[in-house]
């Protein structure tokens, strides 16, 4: 019984010996974390923007597996805002699993590549200081613009219901400058939203000042107000065609706009008139004349007791009728004018209640 107990331990001391000469685990690795080499701002990411690319052969996916292999081949980390696309109008549930497609292309920049791809879906890539975000579109338009919403169906001003709406699609832009001049902010600005920009010679040393701006995600229309006020400029749109000019110019222009505006529209209201058919030398030339318009009415009138009594043909009839219509309105219309020009020519001096129109006395030698 003795030598048994000696035996269990001799077993035990040799089992703690071996425990005791196991290496223990180290602790895991604390390395720095893999990126870039210096950190991300968001001026490296526009610039990663605009690098162009080949794609080899077209694909397509979910959204997901494509913004991965997207931030994979960047370099830079690409997330996904589902809020925003069940926000959206109409709503998009589950955004991960929307199908998406990567088309072939050659030499074309990053940025046309990812709006082509998330166009089908209504989504658009905006600019973090550390990252790229995939947001809807309706949802970053109206962070970019307060008062972005769906057109108006008509001028009454009601809105279309929730199956009809339709959602404009604006530029949304970046701008980010450390003194730079103004004319080549406008030259990249110009680039990137694919838009006709033009600085006026009017502007004079303006146009080289030089601009400290800092604009992410913002409305494309808003930016170039805000670089314009920056620069004590106007913006002044033509066409397809902004025009950045100096304060005088701008009021120059719009005066000129205003005046064509006014003219073409007299231009088209004399047309209109000129195709009505009522007697030129009668109505047209002699509005004024109430006198003639009244002999023009009266040999209607005759016409009209005449027609009474012998039988015409039926639309020549109607033709007749309609002119003597229009001609009575007219008539009534000048007349109320000639009455209002009696009661003001009382008020001047030498007139007369017999005699409003006060005649001027020669007096004789």
């Amino acid at each position: 019984m003795k030598w048994r107990w000696c035996a269990l331990v001799v077993v035990w001391t040799v089992a703690e010996s071996a425990t005791a000469q196991e290496p223990k685990s180290a602790p895991p690795a604390i390395v720095p974390a893999k990126g870039p080499v210096k950190p991300l701002s968001a001026e490296i990411l526009i610039a990663k923007l605009s690098e162009r690319v080949d794609v080899e052969r077209a694909w397509s996916g979910t959204l997901e597996n494509a913004v991965d292999h997207l931030a994979t081949q960047t370099g830079i980390p690409i997330v996904i805002d589902h809020v925003s696309f069940k926000c959206a109008d109409p709503p998009l549930e589950y955004a991960n699993d929307a199908l998406v497609r990567i088309d072939k292309a050659q030499q074309q920049q990053y940025r046309l590549l990812i709006e082509r791809m998330l166009k089908p879906i209504g989504g658009v890539l905006l600019i973090r200081e550390d990252r790229f975000e995939v947001v809807a579109r309706q949802v970053a338009s109206r962070d970019a613009d307060p008062n972005y919403g769906p057109e108006e169906s008509d001028s009454s001003g009601i809105i279309p219901p929730l199956a009809s709406r339709v959602y404009p699609t604006i530029s949304i832009v970046h701008v980010v400058s450390e003194k730079r001049t103004l004319d080549e902010v406008l030259r990249d600005l110009a680039s990137t939203a694919e838009q006709n920009i033009v600085l006026a010679p009017q502007a004079g040393e303006k146009g080289k000042m030089t601009v400290t701006a800092r604009m992410l995600n913002v409305r494309f229309e808003i930016a170039l107000k805000l670089l314009a006020d920056m620069a004590d400029l106007q913006v002044v749109k033509r066409g397809n065609v902004w025009l950045f000019t100096s304060n005088v110019h701008a009021a120059t222009m719009e005066a000129q706009a205003e005046k064509a505006q006014q003219t073409g529209q007299n231009a088209a209201a004399e047309s209109t008139r000129g195709n009505q058919p009522l007697n030129t030398k009668g109505v047209l030339a002699r509005q004024e004349d109430v006198h003639g318009l009244l002999l023009d009415l009266l040999a209607l009138q005759i016409v009209e007791q005449q027609r009474r009594l012998t039988i015409l043909q039926p639309d020549q009839q109607v033709k007749d009728h309609d002119r003597l219509e229009k001609l009575e309105e007219a008539v009534r219309e000048l007349v109320e004018r000639e009455k209002m020009r009696r009661i003001e020519n009382r008020q001047k001096p030498g007139a007369s209640p017999f005699n409003p129109d006060p005649q001027p006395v020669e007096k004789k030698p």
